[in-house]
């Protein structure tokens, strides 16, 4: 996968992330803000990386936000 894919999934989850949050500011804060279960990774740096999984990995945490099932 190449930068400019990676690039675009970051903005796939932005876009999620907004709808679930409520807010553009909400979604840039939560983008950039270290996660528990992504290791202390951010969800931008986690999806900007080379890990197979990353993009399913933050939109699950998103999922289970949505669902109210993640703090």
């Amino acid at each position: 996968m190449g930068m400019d894919d990676r690039i675009a999934d970051v903005q796939t989850i932005f876009r999620l992330a907004e709808k679930v949050l409520g807010s553009k500011e909400t979604a840039q804060t939560w983008m950039q803000t270290p996660i528990p279960d992504l290791k202390g990774d951010t969800p931008q740096n986690h999806i900007l990386t080379d890990k197979p999984d990353a993009f399913d990995n933050v939109k699950q945490i998103l999922q289970r936000i949505e669902k109210g099932i993640y703090s």
